[in-house]
């Protein structure tokens, strides 16, 4: 074991090896496919919302007004792949965030303001006439920052985690009379910044879903050519970044010693095969539905969003093995060898939170479908209305 590695902490596991990386997988799958709407979607609608185009203004509305539950969900459930991350790797976590001390107790920091931030932005409605300017788009500009800082964070500690051999250079770098400062972050390490790409070129494909799924379920009355065009939109923004996200994946893998051959190998390959042809479907499914706008049908949403959360699964379960593979090979963690201590107590109550949340979840979301309200279009074709006779601009 690699000498860095605290051995402090006790050696034995709370659960089995393959209950602790089922679950971080799931977790991080169900996490992502909220995350990635405040990740990349927050900026984007940000920009959308100062656009002379009003079809453009009305997705950024809708996404925005949205945002407070998507953040609530997703915050949530990003417990669940970090509770089991340091399950299964104590020490290493405990050790990393040392180093990036100041930047990890900075996640609080930013998340409360940039939370408030987007309640202050639909305070009182979001104004669909105009483009958004003052203060509503500062706020909005403030908030995107501050959730992309924090993901960008995230990426820094998790990175940090598995590349234990840069430790011992980072320490000396930014130590103070031989005590840790927390100062610390992986942006040097060549291996980083596809890590963190790849997440973002994630969460732009779960954007694009989402715009799906609103337009064809919560928005199902919308007008053809508002439909066709917000199919185009997520069209274009979904192709590129699953293209990008196969190159920088390949990318970020050919860092990482024998994690080709792990993630080529079982079970790897299985999840490999998917990350690679699940994009290519969802593409095709796009080009389809932006064509025949007036044809596709709500259960088509649903299709995009099992496709798209299986291929965000799949590619956490790839990182995860990779990560592991890294550890084990180089500093031999033993993380399948080491005996388990199965926690009780405490796994079963996170099982019945878990299954209580997952049910009151449920509930929720077929409460919404059950009295799902036809969105009222009427300010939207009357905004576009006074635009084309020249009295809005």
């Amino acid at each position: 074991m690699h000498p860095l590695l605290d051995t402090g902490f006790p050696q034995t596991l709370g659960a089995p090896q393959w209950m602790i990386i089922a679950l971080r997988t799931l977790g991080f799958g169900l996490h992502a496919a909220f995350m990635g709407l405040w990740y990349a979607g927050l900026p984007l609608a940000i920009v959308l919302a100062t656009s002379r185009d009003l079809r453009l203004r009305q997705i950024s509305r809708r996404l925005m007004l949205q945002m407070p539950v998507v953040i609530a969900f997703g915050v949530n459930l990003g417990i669940v792949p970090l509770l089991f991350l340091q399950v299964g790797f104590a020490g290493p976590f405990y050790s990393a965030t040392i180093l990036m001390g100041w930047f990890w107790l900075a996640i609080i920091a930013l998340l409360i303001p940039a939370y408030y931030g987007i309640y202050a932005y639909g305070w009182d409605g979001i104004p669909l006439d105009s483009p958004v300017r003052g203060w509503r788009l500062w706020v909005g500009l403030a908030s995107a920052c501050f959730f992309v800082v924090m993901g960008f964070i995230f990426a820094n500690a998790f990175s940090f985690v598995f590349r234990v051999e840069r430790w011992s250079a980072l320490w000396n770098r930014a130590q103070l009379a031989g005590a840790a400062t927390g100062l610390n972050l992986n942006i040097d390490d060549p291996a980083f910044w596809p890590r963190w790409l790849v997440i973002f070129a994630l969460a732009v494909q779960t954007t694009a879903c989402w715009f799906v799924l609103d337009m064809l379920v919560l928005r199902r009355t919308a007008a053809v050519e508002d439909r066709a065009l917000a199919l185009r939109f997520a069209k274009n923004l979904y192709i590129p970044a699953a293209i990008a996200m196969v190159i920088l994946g390949i990318w970020h893998l050919s860092y990482l010693p024998k994690s080709l051959e792990v993630v080529m190998g079982f079970p790897g390959l299985p999840a490999t095969a998917l990350a690679i042809v699940l994009p290519v479907v969802l593409s095709v499914l796009f080009i389809r539905s932006a064509h025949r706008a007036g044809e596709v049908r709500p259960a088509t949403a649903w299709l995009f969003v099992g496709l798209h959360l299986l291929a965000i699964i799949s590619v956490g379960f790839i990182r995860i093995l990779a990560d592991l593979a890294h550890i084990e090979l180089l500093h031999s963690y033993g993380f399948w060898t080491r005996p388990v201590n199965m926690q009780w107590s405490p796994f079963m109550l996170f099982a019945v939170t878990l299954v209580a949340g997952a049910c009151v979840f449920a509930w929720m979301i077929i409460q919404v479908l059950k009295h799902l309200q036809p969105a009222d279009e009427s300010q939207v074709r009357r905004c576009i209305e006074l635009n084309q006779s020249g009295q809005l601009s």
